[in-house]
């Protein structure tokens, strides 16, 4: 008779993934609010996107237009013609680190104009008398108005105030083309 063999288990190790936790921004993707159609012009004072404000100048909220990153709209940040910007403000926890992400294309409409087809947008982050803040591009020289392509940015910042504001504006050229924005997330850092 002869002795019992063992028989070791090999196992890959497991990658734990990091729970980030609830979305601290609302309606995110611009779901929720007056349905665009197409796409339609909103002012400073606008009360059309639930959860945020226009500040700034003028945007698009597009509806139809072509293919949002996340569900089925997103926006323009400049109008029909003129920049402009969005905001919303978050609870944060002082001493805490966050990061920020979001979906950023560009509307290449303009590229048959002299419009540039680099798209500059700025992230800013307001927390009491403090300011920060980084500028993303997005170049649409190679993008088919049927088919936009979305890249994910992401942007971390350490809260300082028990409110911080996000601030998405289009650094670019007046004219209607602009920066897209979309699926926009802020979560806690572990």
């Amino acid at each position: 008779m002869s002795a019992p063999v063992a028989v070791a288990t090999v196992t890959k190790p497991v990658k734990i993934k990091h729970d980030p936790g609830p979305n601290l921004i609302h309606n995110g993707d611009f779901e929720i609010g007056v349905d665009p159609g197409k796409f339609i012009w909103l002012n400073p004072g606008s009360q059309e996107i639930d959860s945020w404000q226009i500040v700034d100048g003028q945007i698009d909220y597009v509806g139809f237009a072509w293919s949002a990153a996340s569900g089925e709209r997103s926006i323009d940040l400049n109008g029909s013609p003129g920049k402009g910007s969005i905001t919303q403000t978050i609870n944060t926890e002082p001493g805490v680190h966050y990061e920020v992400t979001f979906y950023l294309a560009g509307n290449p409409m303009g590229n048959k104009s002299a419009a540039d087809p680099i798209k500059y947008m700025r992230l800013e982050l307001r927390a009491g008398n403090e300011l920060t803040g980084r500028v993303f591009t997005f170049d649409t020289s190679a993008i088919d108005p049927s088919k936009i392509e979305w890249s994910k940015k992401q942007f971390s910042f350490h809260a300082t105030e028990e409110n911080t504001v996000l601030i998405f504006k289009s650094a670019g050229e007046s004219n209607p083309w602009g920066p897209l924005i979309d699926n926009v997330a802020v979560h806690r850092l572990p």
